[in-house]
């Protein structure tokens, strides 16, 4: 017996009809059938007499990413792609095998139209339970029992009721563990940046304060510079004034120089001849009355011939050591009698000596010139304050009033000779004459004051330390050296004025001496005396002449004469340099106009005799 396949449908597995793939084979004018259950004979007439309707079966086909699993009539689905179930049906027909039609609907669908396909693909909405109906219609139009299919269609995992919460819960717990490794993690990076930003810091703490220091030690240095600056300009400005000044008193020294030269000698020439007709107005009182005043007016004349050379620094100074509180407190008494009961002069002075070198009453001098201008800063009375000190290798003098004090603008020309605030009653040359006399001494002055504040002066001058010893030589007044009335002196007289030496000449005869000869310059009398073999005992010259002067004179006598005594009689003694140098060689200097004994005790002094018995 030959069966066939009951059907053309390869999809159809042999599970659709019990695990045997149907097949029909025809038997003794009968259809064979094969199955499980064995064969079974179905007789032709019976076919032909009772008709039987498809049987139509359902089979469910996996699809990929599916699972199915069957539960009677339910199959369940665990769908992890795709949500599509393949459905698979078959219908044995055993008049036309071939000609079975299906219609189907999915739940409660229309049902489709009749179609020979025996599977259909249905794609479910979502995890739940559906059920697919089936029938089969054979070649004869009859249609058999519905066959339903129901489907149970599991939901994802994610599709699940507890997956949200689970979701949820190993969302959190991961956020959890993401913050805590975030937080562990932040609180590393936030401690690594914390150390980052403290080492940072303290880098630019470090740069800050290196920086502030630089800056400080920069602007230090810029304070300093500056300072030094300022000091440096006040210096110079202070300098510029001094310079000016000295130029001034150069200037004025020069003036002063020409002027007590001149001066001086029309003062010699007033004064001899004053003083011979004196003599011969001995008798007549009203006669000597006048020339005695006209005496003392020169007198006063060559006073002020002296203070202009103070002024400026050109008189000859002869330097002794002199203590100067000795000096402030012998002046007390004058100063008291100056200044009025109104002004309280008061002394202050160490218990120490304060020796220094000075010509006798320049310190009298300074002192006297200050305390008239405090006098008159004064009026209405205050105190004048003498203090002398030692400090280091300096004698400080400060003189402090508590007038009416100095402007600026004063302050600044105080020293300028021939300045003065008091018009009419000043002669301006008080502070200069005390500026030109510490300047003369190698000291210092410094002025300080306000209006209505008073004024003080600080000087200082160079100390001498040690025990006083013996100065430069200088040529320093001794009284004159006693001659006999019959011992007269022969001098050989030299002078390039004639007025001037014709004064001289008469006060010399008239002081008993014999002026044996004459001559208007040096180089008259050195040719006098080559020429003539004049014999003279001293030679009273001029200093200022014209051809051979000072030194020059000196050294032309010497030579044709070796130690011959000479004596200058000079209107302008401002060179210190020519009194140094003058005294080694026993040559006496004394200023115009002459007295008596200054010029007498010159001559004497200048006498071989007389040197080697001060000698």
């Amino acid at each position: 017996m030959v069966c066939r396949t009951l059907t053309h449908n390869a999809a159809i597995p042999a599970e659709a009809n019990g695990g045997v793939q149907p097949s029909l084979a025809v038997v003794d004018g009968g259809a064979a059938l094969c199955s499980v259950g064995g064969l079974w004979l179905i007789r032709d007439e019976r076919l032909a007499g009772e008709h039987v309707p498809p049987v139509c079966h359902v089979v469910p086909l996996p699809a990929v990413g599916q699972e199915v699993e069957f539960v009677g009539r339910e199959v369940r689905m665990t769908v992890r792609e795709d949500r599509t179930i393949v459905v698979a049906c078959t219908a044995p027909e055993f008049d036309n095998p071939t000609n079975v039609n299906f219609r189907w609907r999915f739940t409660d669908g229309e049902w489709s139209e009749p179609s020979p396909r025996r599977s259909i693909s249905v794609p479910l909405p979502g995890p739940g339970s559906f059920h697919a109906e089936f029938v089969a219609i054979d070649s004869r139009g009859h249609q058999s029992a519905a066959t339903s299919l129901a489907i149970m269609v599991m939901p994802r995992l994610w599709e699940r009721g507890w997956f949200p919460w689970a979701a949820g819960l190993v969302v959190g717990l991961a956020a959890f563990a993401a913050f805590r490794f975030g937080s562990r993690r932040s609180a590393r990076q936030a401690a690594h940046l914390r150390a980052l930003v403290d080492v940072r810091t303290a880098d630019l703490v470090h740069a800050r304060d290196s920086l502030e220091q630089r800056v400080a030690q920069r602007t230090g240095e810029l304070e300093r510079a500056l300072q030094q600056l300022e000091q440096d300009h006040a210096q110079r400005s202070q300098l510029e004034r001094e310079l000016q000044q000295m130029r001034r008193m150069d200037s004025l020294g020069q003036l002063a120089g020409s002027v007590a030269h001149d001066f001086n000698n029309l003062l010699t020439v007033v004064i001899g001849n004053v003083q011979m007709l004196e003599l011969d107005l001995a008798g007549n009182a009203l006669a000597s009355d006048l020339t005695q005043r006209v005496l003392e007016a020169a007198a006063r004349g060559r006073d002020l011939t002296q203070r202009l050379l103070a002024v400026a620094s050109r008189q000859t100074v002869v330097p002794a050591v002199l203590d100067v509180a000795v000096a402030l407190r012998a002046q007390v008494g004058v100063l008291r009698d100056l200044m009025g009961g109104a002004v309280e002069v008061v002394v202050e002075v160490v218990d120490e000596p304060l020796r220094m070198l000075a010509a006798p009453g320049q310190i009298d001098q300074i002192v006297m010139n200050l305390a008239v201008n405090a006098r008159a800063a004064m009026p209405d009375g205050g105190h004048l304050v003498l203090r002398a000190a030692r400090v280091g290798g300096l004698v400080q003098l400060v003189v402090r009033d508590d007038g009416v004090g100095m402007t600026p603008e004063v302050l600044q020309r105080a020293f300028e000779p021939f300045f003065t605030t008091r018009v009419g009653r000043g002669t301006g040359l008080g502070l200069a004459t005390v500026y030109g006399i510490t300047k003369q001494l190698g000291g210092e002055v410094e002025v300080e004051s306000e209006p209505g504040r008073g004024t003080c002066f600080t000087f200082h001058f160079p100390a001498v330390l040690e025990d006083p010893v013996a100065a430069e030589p200088v040529l320093v007044p001794r009284p004159p050296v006693a001659t006999p009335a019959s011992e007269r002196r022969r001098i050989l007289l030299v002078e390039d004025e004639p007025d001037v030496r014709r004064a001289i000449r008469m006060l010399l005869e008239s002081w008993g001496c014999a002026v044996v000869g004459e001559a208007g310059n040096g180089g008259d009398a050195v040719r006098l005396l080559a020429e003539t073999g004049l014999a003279v005992d001293v030679v009273v010259s001029d200093v200022r002449m014209p051809g051979l002067t000072g030194l020059d004179l000196v050294h032309a006598l010497r030579a044709m004469r070796p130690g011959l005594p000479i004596v200058f009689v000079s209107g302008h003694t401002s060179s210190a340099s020519l009194v140094a140098e003058l005294a080694p060689l026993g040559i006496e200097l004394i200023a115009k106009p002459p007295s008596r004994d200054e010029v007498l005790g010159a001559i004497e002094r200048a006498m071989p005799g007389a040197r080697s018995a001060g000698a």
